[in-house]
């Protein structure tokens, strides 16, 4: 379990992605600050996963959480559960 929140967890599990293969690895969603507008939710959201794809070194993760609740009510949220997980 990892977050961009939690400093370098996602850059230092990336550095052993291949010997961490057999692992399920969970990371959890960027915090969108409530005045955030549907669309600038949506894209903060899909960028700072995609960001920590790339840090955690794989393609895809087996668990995304979200850091807020709010984030699952915004306009086009559906789309980040069908964004490699």
């Amino acid at each position: 379990d990892t977050a961009p929140a939690y400093g370098d967890s996602e850059i230092i599990l990336g550095e052993y992605s291949l010997a961490l293969k057999n692992i399920p690895i969970v990371t959890k969603t960027v915090n969108i600050p409530d005045a955030a507008d549907d669309v600038d939710t949506f894209n903060r959201l899909l960028n700072g996963f995609n960001q920590s794809l790339t840090r955690l070194n794989v393609g895809k993760v087996d668990a995304l959480l979200v850091h807020s609740s709010k984030a699952l009510t915004e306009k086009g949220s559906q789309e980040i559960g069908r964004a490699h997980v």
